[in-house]
């Protein structure tokens, strides 16, 4: 025999500290059916089964579909999981088989041949077949027919058995003891009667190896056998556990000394826990060579680079109980436990937090000469070396009371250290604080924000919160706003080609590194805001500078347009704590998370919680780059490190699954494939079954939410749909025709589907649109008008003559009264010409009493008004005031409409003015009150049956800008809030500004408080009452409120385009109704 030999390469392994995972977890609060999952497996399709004790479940990534006794399972404990090469999925229960196909569930138990109801274990082999093992034997179903073999037909044993097929069709069934040997669904042999096995593993070459609980390993090699246990290097020949890596080793996981691999000439140890070797009981290699090693009851171990880690539930880990382990199609790890499914996937990010002992925010982060990352927090100091933290406390000389801020390094290797009350120096052993800087005037208690030294001149520049200050030799010279430093609040220091940046509250100072001053940026030169964070260079010699208004790129001569990136290019916040340039990008730390700016192709990727940055705020410049391409993090939830080694484009698209059309409301029942070419027939509807509503998903199940679709129904769509996440479509009353809808999926990287899924249908024409239908309507129609004109000929010829004689006096009475007409067309024409005058001035009158455009600019920097009166003139009005800090904003709806309109809006104009301006009143409800008085007074309104209600509706929103919080009230109309993708309605009271029928009661004060980026909308009824649309209905208040909610995150000029083409397209040639006004304010702090 011949064992492959290959070389023994196994890089020195290093134990890290445990830090959290971003694990994706499920449970049955996700809508997993239970949280002990016994079994993981995925189809052809991609779905991920999962077997629990209470049924089995299909995971597209969106939703959990229960399989259990209810939809036909023979019993609701699942033990296992096997799918066939043919897509269909087996489930092993205890109470017999069930083989899922589509929708279709076919069952097998005792009473149909199985040796037993309950099966343990599934395996399909090389010819199709499946194996089920059970406590009393294992049957094989072939087709239709079903056999089965025990300890008294073929078994050595019934005991503990575990089963493997090879890929020359045998299947090996272990025993306790022995190992039979099955071909072709028959017995061939049965070896080894006296061991006892625990696992079996088939090598690439088609070698079989045994591991044996008592006797080390056996290995079959075609006719060979060679046993291999203590004597080439196996500490413990009881073997739980093996496994081929990619590079043709084997992996032995022994009982008690741990994990051994084999290089062809003998084992060789891989210490996971040098204290205490763990008890391995599964071990998976995954695409990206990382091997896994799984635990009954501690977790597990990954050796990824070299690196070993024990990954338990402090971790993220759901449970340290795990069963299975299963990698997915788009290498996803999937783990089995008692408390749930975790999934580790694009791992990105780890967290070093409280859960660790370690401290919850961290204020800075530095990374030394010796690849050490110091960080800091309040009270504590610690530096991080391969992945152990080491914590510089009271003994070495750093006080509990003090918060570092920040570092930096002389070119001895000593670090010096600011704090918020400080500066420190570290010689190695001891923190001591230096006296030229403690005992100097004026220096007391003052932080130190921001360290840089200049190794070249041996100069160290300190930030503080009153300028900066340069220690060179024994001199310790001050540089403020009198030596050229646009504000004292200084932020961020840094040292590139010589000069030192200062990124201060005022904007950027730039200095050569001998103190002497350079030049200055503020937001005049074009810098994003004032308020300046952090600092960075990249490549190209440009500064960036992190602002609380957004980025900005300066070029570093000082020649050329100044860079400037916020929301609007697609940052995911303008709150930009810190900025760093590494690995070709600049990174930004917000407080959503962190975005990656592509400063070439200036694409923004963004990570947050969905990517397994859950900390998502950042704090300002706690950011630094590590070794080989690492960044690290100082965050409001600990230190977090990003790993660039697994953030790679993932070139696999999903898993597209197109389900049958509802028509109607009622799936649609597709006709059966043929038998052998296996393709089936285009539907054919009749013509009233034209309602379809398409349903998909796309399985990629890396982050599925990041998972987009693009639609096109041929024959409707003019194009293809925009990439959204939606997955369904509906459509209505399609016209009679032949359609294909087609559809395309992308995975979270933007990788679409080779090619697209396509169902075609065809809606077959109603009865009297058929062809021969038509001719006979037409023949019958002809003779028709053939009778019915003979007829009118006979008619006209009678008629003739008595009309000619009518004509001669008709024309004399016309000619009459054309004259009289033309008169009274003249003094019409002349009273319209001065109507309308009147009207033009009463225009005038109404645009001069609203707010003009510069005010409500200076008043409402985001806003929009979508102003459009039905006639000249409008009942419709707005009104916007400024006072003491509060900001008034009013859109009303007067009684009627044209002159009798503006006449009332310019009482409600005045009235609010009055009531605001001059009565000083600033809450929302009551200047309602005060309006709906004056109105009922001005008219002289008294509670009478028959008088004319004349008034207005209206919304009232007062924002307290320092407050940071809104006040509203409302006659009839409400107030939309849209907040981070969700629409907020705060009702108006049910009764008018002027007399009501009934008991009037005071009206209702909302007050909420105020969001970065929250819309606020206000608006009449005009446009929700419009008709339009195919059916010539109204435009409804629920189509306009998802509307605003669908545009809400547009810019404020492009929602009021985007309101006004949708009342275009929806109004087609129907005339206008009523007066129209939508007003929307973006909160943005000032």
């Amino acid at each position: 025999m011949r064992i492959t030999s290959s070389l023994f390469l196994l890089a020195i392994t290093l134990h890290v500290f445990a830090q959290k995972l971003p694990f994706d977890n499920y449970t049955v609060q996700d809508n997993l059916p239970q949280n002990t999952v016994i079994d993981i497996d995925q189809d052809l399709q991609g779905y991920i089964w999962f077997a629990t004790q209470v049924g089995a479940a299909r995971f597209d990534g969106y939703d959990f579909e229960h399989f259990n006794s209810s939809v036909g399972l023979p019993d609701d404990q699942v033990n296992a999981i096997c799918v066939d090469s043919k897509g269909g999925v087996w489930l092993g229960t205890e109470g017999g088989i069930a083989l899922v196909e589509g929708k279709e569930i076919r069952t097998l138990g005792k009473a149909d041949g199985l040796i037993d109801d309950r099966v343990d274990h599934l395996l399909e082999d090389s010819e199709g077949n499946i194996w089920a093992s059970t406590a009393y034997g294992v049957s094989v179903i072939r087709g239709d027919s079903i056999r089965c073999f025990d300890q008294d037909h073929g078994l050595v044993s019934n005991k503990d058995l575990s089963m493997h097929a090879a890929a020359d069709g045998r299947v090996y069934v272990a025993g306790n003891p022995g190992l039979s040997v099955f071909k072709g669904g028959e017995l061939e042999a049965q070896l080894f009667e006296d061991e006892v096995f625990w696992s079996i593993l088939e090598t690439r070459n088609g070698d079989l190896w045994l591991g044996t609980i008592y006797n080390g390993v056996i290995v079959i090699s075609g006719q060979d056998t060679l046993r291999l246990g203590s004597r080439q290097g196996l500490g413990d020949e009881a073997v739980l556990s093996m496994m081929e890596d990619a590079a043709g080793r084997i992996w032995c996981a022994t009982y008690s000394s741990g994990v051994y691999v084999y290089d062809g000439e003998g084992f060789r140890t891989v210490s996971l826990n040098p204290s205490q070797e763990p008890v391995i009981t599964r071990m998976h290699e995954d695409e990206a060579g990382r091997k896994w090693f799984l635990t009954y009851n501690d977790g597990l171990w990954l050796l990824d680079r070299g690196r070993i880690k024990h990954i338990t539930e402090q971790s993220g880990l759901l449970s340290d109980i795990i069963w299975d382990i299963r990698e997915d199609s788009f290498g996803n790890i999937w783990f089995a436990t008692v408390e749930g499914a975790s999934k580790y996937g694009r791992m990105l990010f780890e967290v070093w937090d409280e859960d660790f002992g370690m401290p919850e925010t961290i204020y800075a982060v530095y990374r030394d000469s010796r690849n050490r990352i110091w960080f800091g927090s309040y009270g504590e100091l610690y530096f991080m070396e391969d992945d152990h933290p080491t914590r510089i406390g009271s003994s070495q000389g750093f006080h509990e009371e003090e918060l570092p801020l920040s570092f930096a390094e002389d070119g001895r290797g000593r670090l010096y250290i600011g704090t918020d009350m400080d500066l420190l120096y570290y010689d190695g052993n001891r923190v001591t604080s230096l006296p030229w800087w403690a005992q100097g005037p004026g220096r007391e208690q003052l932080s130190v924000n921001a360290l840089a030294y200049v190794k070249k001149e041996g100069l160290l520049w300190i930030a503080t919160d009153s300028g900066v200050y340069m220690k060179k030799g024994a001199q310790l010279i001050y540089l403020g706003e009198d030596e050229g430093l646009v504000n004292q609040q200084v932020n961020a220091l840094l040292h590139i080609n010589g000069q030192i940046w200062c990124a201060t509250e005022g904007g950027v100072s730039v200095f050569r590194a001998d103190g002497s001053h350079l030049r200055n940026y503020t937001l005049s030169d074009g810098l994003a805001a004032e308020i300046c964070l952090d600092l960075s260079s990249d490549q190209k010699n440009r500064v960036w500078v992190g602002t609380n208004r957004g980025i900005s790129g300066i070029p570093f001569t000082g020649e050329g347009d100044i860079l400037t990136y916020t929301t609007y290019h697609g940052l995911s916040s303008n709150m930009n704590y810190f900025v760093e340039y590494a690995n070709g990008y600049l990174w930004i730390g917000t407080e959503r998370g962190i975005d990656r700016l592509d400063l070439i192709n200036l694409e923004v990727d963004y990570y947050g919680t969905m990517e397994g940055f859950y900390p998502l705020e950042t704090n300002a410049g706690a950011v630094c780059a590590g070794e080989k391409g690492s960044l690290w993090m100082g965050t409001v939830a600990g230190l977090v490190r990003y790993d660039p080694a697994y953030d790679k484009i993932d070139t696999r698209a999903p898993s597209l699954i197109l389900f049958p059309p509802e028509v109607k409301g009622e799936p649609l029942i597709l006709p059966k494939a043929d038998s052998l070419t296996g393709k089936r027939a285009v539907p054919e509807l009749p013509h009233n079954r034209n309602s379809f509503n398409f349903k998909w998903t796309g399985i990629h199940t890396t982050i599925p939410s990041r998972n987009r679709f693009s639609y096109y129904l041929e024959g409707v769509d003019d194009d293809w749909s925009a990439v959204s996440p939606d997955r369904s479509r509906a459509y209505a009353k399609l016209n009679n025709g032949s359609y294909v809808f087609k559809l395309r999926a992308y995975n979270l990287d933007g990788q679409g589907v080779e090619q697209e899924l396509s169902f075609p249908f065809v809606i077959k024409p109603p009865l009297w649109e058929t062809f021969w239908f038509i001719m006979l309507e037409v023949m019958a129609g002809l003779m028709l008008i053939y009778g019915f004109i003979k007829y009118r000929e006979r008619q006209l010829i009678r008629e003739k003559k008595v009309l000619e004689s009518k004509v001669q006096q008709r024309t004399r009475e016309i000619q009459e009264q054309k004259r009289q007409i033309e008169h009274q067309r003249d003094e019409i024409s002349e009273q319209n010409r001065e109507i309308t005058g009147s009207i033009h001035y009463a225009l005038r009158i109404q645009q001069a009493v609203l707010p003009g455009k510069k005010n409500l600019e200076q008043v409402l920097p985001a806003h929009f008004i979508f102003y459009r009166p039905r006639d000249i003139v409008s009942g419709d009005f707005y009104w916007v005031e400024r006072k003491n800090g509060k900001v008034f904003v009013c859109a009303g709806d007067c009684t009627g409409h044209g002159v009798p309109g503006a006449f009332m809006s310019l009482l409600g104009l005045t009235f609010l003015n009055e009531i605001v301006n001059k009565d000083g009143v600033e809450q929302a409800d009551e200047i309602l009150e005060r309006l709906r008085n004056s109105i009922i007074n001005t008219l002289s309104q008294q509670h009478e049956e028959n008088e004319a209600r004349d008034g207005m509706d209206l919304a009232l929103a007062v924002f307290d800008l320092p407050k940071k919080q809104l006040e509203f009230a409302g006659a009839y109309n409400p107030l939309i809030l849209v907040r981070e993708g969700e629409l907020i309605e705060y009702k108006a009271d049910r009764m008018p500004i002027g007399m009501l029928l009934g008991e009037e009661g005071p009206f209702t004060r909302h007050r909420f408080d105020l969001k970065y980026g929250d819309m606020v909308y206000m608006f009449s009824d005009g446009y929700a009452d419009q008709f339009g649309g195919e059916k010539g209905r109204k435009y409804k208040g629920k189509r306009l409120r998802d509307l605003l909610l669908r545009i809400s995150t547009e810019t404020v000029e492009k929602q009021e385009r985007l309101i006004a083409g949708e009342l275009l397209a929806w109004q087609g040639d129907q005339d206008q109704v009523d007066d129209i006004l939508v007003m929307g304010v973006r909160y943005e702090e000032n």
